[in-house]
């Protein structure tokens, strides 16, 4: 039976490296945290492709000059559109690696902290575990 909670329990180890990443995910004051950076590059995404779609729309009325100023102008956007998709899937392939590193460094320091910091730990990310029947069930507090 204990050897069942033990295993239950090394469950919330996962759930306890989310948290820590909602705590580190807060910034310093006056600075972008990663989910804003690319919060704001996603909204700039946006606005180039609705640039290029109201750009588009005017084709079919324009005249020569018109026409070479749409297409500068359309092709300058997407150049400035593929940068930027690159620099979001650059920065989320870092950030997953940047985590899983986390994690396996807080599952590493989680076999050498003293039993009152797990206690702790267990205590914040627990309400209540049940055990009946041979199942264990627990609640978590997140």
């Amino acid at each position: 039976m204990l050897g069942a909670i033990k295993d239950r329990l090394s469950e919330f180890s996962v759930l306890k490296e989310g948290l820590i990443s909602c705590i580190s995910d807060t910034g310093k004051k006056g600075m972008q945290t990663f989910p804003q950076k690319q919060m704001t590059k996603k909204i700039r995404l946006t606005q180039i492709e609705e640039e290029i779609e109201e750009l588009l729309s005017k084709v079919s009325g324009a005249s020569d000059v018109l026409m070479k100023y749409i297409d500068e102008k359309v092709s300058e956007l997407d150049t400035e559109r593929k940068a930027l998709q690159e620099e979001i899937v650059t920065a989320n392939v870092i950030d997953t690696e940047g985590r899983l590193k986390q994690i396996t460094n807080h599952v590493k320091a989680w076999e050498t902290l003293s039993f009152e910091d797990r206690q702790a730990v267990v205590d914040t990310l627990i309400k209540v575990i049940r055990i009946a029947d041979g199942n264990i069930e627990i609640t978590w507090n997140i």
